[in-house]
């Protein structure tokens, strides 16, 4: 009987990685900023933000850039044509598919615990009014998202920008797979594969 043991081990990995894809994955962020000088703190946490891991900041070097070698088309790799890109987008069904499939991956991730602190001016304080006269909705539309936890305030006596943001931004990985089978197993998608294949024997 040793299929049975084969099925069992098969069906043991299955229901592992759907557990796995069921915890979702954040990414945290502590961001502060005065004038030029900003100061950003990434970190990726797990297992329902118990295990974590500190991103490293990137650090550019500055140096001579090497030089760019050119790529030589092969002989016989051609890209797809025209044609066959015109016959995959007049495909029935696939925008309102595609449309479905970007909805889906949105409502995979989740923003949450969002603050944000801002003080910002201009020399002028008559300009200084006049930008906040125009972003008042958008700081209308913050304070709506995250009433409490918001603040933004005008600097009349001088030019300033400095502030702190933090917040976490949580991924559902078996949302991003579901959604994305739901797209590769749909008839507007084997629609598009008849095309393809169609067309690649010509």
């Amino acid at each position: 009987m040793w299929w049975a043991w084969v099925v069992g081990v098969l069906f043991g990995l299955i229901a592992l990685a759907v557990i796995c894809l069921s915890i979702p994955l954040a990414l945290s962020y502590e961001a502060e900023w005065h004038g030029r000088r900003a100061r950003v703190k990434l970190k990726v946490l797990w297992l329902f933000e118990r295990v974590g891991w500190d991103l490293p900041r990137a650090v550019k070097k500055v140096g001579k850039r090497a030089p760019e070698r050119r790529r030589e088309r092969r002989p016989g790799k051609r890209g797809p044509s025209g044609r066959s890109v015109l016959a995959i987008l007049r495909t029935r069904g696939l925008f309102p598919q595609v449309g479905r499939f970007f909805r889906d991956l949105i409502h995979s991730f989740e923003f949450r615990d969002f603050r944000l602190e801002l003080r910002a001016g201009l020399d002028d304080p008559y300009d200084t009014g006049m930008l906040f006269a125009y972003a008042g909705p958008a700081s209308v539309m913050l304070y709506q998202l995250a009433p409490g936890r918001v603040s933004i305030q005008p600097v009349f006596n001088g030019a300033a920008f400095e502030g702190a943001s933090s917040g976490v931004l949580r991924l559902w990985p078996v949302r991003v797979v579901g959604a994305a089978l739901k797209l590769a197993l749909s008839p507007p998608a084997f629609r598009v594969y008849r095309v393809v294949m169609s067309h690649g024997r010509k």
